[in-house]
């Protein structure tokens, strides 16, 4: 651990937040809610977004298009689910990883770690949001739940993964990679047909491989306090190489989205949006980050996530727009189809 993060982990007090949405709860609530990382909206985007590519992805490859009605419910139905499963994991992590986080600064002030919230009632709190899950999903295909499965499984292992490899952003990336195959399936189209296998197998993999880069950028922030506590990722194992690393890695990124595109047989506008986004995005976040400085890596965490997950979910709205030429809104069933007004 460094100077400046020991001094930081003697000195530092919980302040209650005195902003945003968990300033307005009850004080009883607060913890619960920072467990559920409400003030810290990042991991949630970071799931979101990916069924927000799987909403896109279905009507751009799907056999019919989906009606407008039930695009909107199930990108709402997505959205409540990805909020309590990013709470239920963090707060799952955050019992497990307890003695870590003490030793890492920017976590060391969490609910667990400070003692503000007993393991029991965390894990409690972590088991009631996964049944609210499951709750929701009811309302999905019976065939979601099968990704929804992986979720859970991989969520259970992720805080593991620290203590044994090095590429613990691989196993992240591939939970936020199931809830792309989730979104497809609630659309009533299968990701993983004889027709879409090549592409959905593209595209979940280019973000899988988003996430390590992303993630590994973002982890620099607490490098010095990992080491120090003996938690593994590939930002301690490439800390002297990350630029070079990031760079090979969204060279394949990139690639794997143009395979997609070849793939699923995508238009030009998915070719410059998606890929030349992506791409663009890319270049500028890994050039431009300072790795030694953690506001540099929260700032292009951010920045750099929005662009470029903006940029492909842009690829994708356009291919889809490009497909359907008018929307009939009808009522929400599993069975409910877009009727094309040619």
């Amino acid at each position: 651990m460094s100077t400046e993060n020991i001094g930081r982990a003697e000195n530092a007090k919980y302040q209650p937040p005195t902003t945003g949405l968990v300033s307005l709860l009850p004080a009883s609530w607060v913890p619960y809610a920072e467990l559920m990382r409400l003030d810290r909206p990042g991991g949630f985007y970071a799931l979101y977004v990916p069924c927000l590519f799987g909403v896109g992805y279905a009507i751009a490859t799907g056999p019919v298009q989906p009606s407008l009605s039930l695009v909107v419910d199930r990108a709402i139905t997505l959205l409540l689910c990805c909020l309590l499963a990013r709470g239920a994991a963090c707060t799952f992590n955050d019992a497990v990883d307890r003695d870590f986080d003490k030793q890492v600064a920017r976590c060391q002030l969490r609910p667990i770690a400070r003692g503000s919230v007993s393991i029991f009632r965390g894990q409690l709190w972590a088991s009631v949001q996964t049944l609210a899950i499951i709750a929701i999903l009811l309302r999905l295909p019976v065939a979601c739940m099968r990704y929804f499965s992986g979720i859970v499984v991989l969520s259970t292992i992720y805080p593991f993964a620290k203590r044994f490899t090095n590429y613990p952003q691989f196993v992240l990336g591939s939970i936020f990679s199931m809830g792309f195959l989730t979104s497809v399936q609630s659309l009533n189209v299968d990701p993983l047909s004889k027709n879409l296998l090549a592409p959905t197998a593209s595209l979940f993999a280019a973000n899988t491989v988003w996430t390590m880069i992303y993630d590994t950028i973002y982890a620099h922030q607490d490098v010095a306090d990992d080491i120090h506590a003996g938690v593994k990722s590939m930002a301690v194992r490439f800390r002297d190489s990350t630029k070079l690393l990031t760079s090979l890695l969204a060279c394949v990124m990139t690639t794997l989205l143009a395979m997609t595109g070849v793939f699923a047989k995508l238009g030009p506008l998915y070719y410059l949006l998606a890929v030349g986004g992506s791409a663009a995005g890319l270049a500028a976040t890994i050039s431009m980050v300072n790795l030694a400085d953690p506001r540099s890596c929260g700032w292009w965490f951010n920045w750099g996530f929005l662009f470029i997950g903006g940029s492909i979910l842009s690829g994708l709205a356009a291919e889809s727009f490009g497909r359907s030429a008018a929307w009939s809104v009808e009522p929400v069933t599993n069975a409910t189809w877009i009727h094309l007004d040619l």
